[in-house]
């Protein structure tokens, strides 16, 4: 028993270090264009800050569902995905993205982030919440990459 605790403390304190370590990493990036790994892709913060934030909770629920066919950060925050595609319909988008087609995506995108916290309150099936969460992620792209800083444009997904 001792050795599991043991084992425990130091697998977490490993795991601390390495969280503190990327965070450290993160930081010295610039705020202008702040860049976020996730696994081999780079993306990087635009101009259409409810966008950004959208894309955080989009980050956090569907990187998890995809890499490790883990769907309880989606349950758990399906509310918070919802409410940031809320806001970030109701934003107003910088000059390259003001468009009636991204207008309309971002609409539906908004919806489908609705209809994915009613299928957690349903207790949807992983299967059913994993395709619906990609379905969203890759709605999410087309707006991305019409509204990504210059040097992102082009850039491979």
């Amino acid at each position: 028993m001792r050795f599991a605790l043991a084992l425990a403390a130091t697998l977490s304190a490993a795991t601390l270090g390495a969280q503190a370590q990327d965070h450290a990493k993160h930081q010295e990036k610039p705020k202008e264009a702040m860049k976020h790994d996730m696994g081999k892709m780079d993306h990087m913060a635009g101009p259409w800050k409810e966008m950004n934030a959208f894309h955080s909770q989009l980050a956090a629920t569907f990187h998890p569902a995809k890499d490790q066919k883990n769907l309880k950060p989606l349950r758990e925050k399906a509310d918070a995905l919802a409410a940031a595609a809320r806001a970030w319909t109701a934003s107003t988008p910088p000059a390259a993205c003001a468009d009636a087609a991204t207008k309309s995506t971002v609409a539906a995108i908004s919806t489908d982030a609705l209809a994915i916290g009613n299928q957690v309150l349903a207790n949807a099936s992983d299967a059913d919440l994993t395709k619906a969460i990609t379905a969203l992620h890759d709605k999410f792209e087309t707006v991305e990459k019409k509204c990504a800083p210059h040097d992102m444009k082009g850039m491979k997904h």
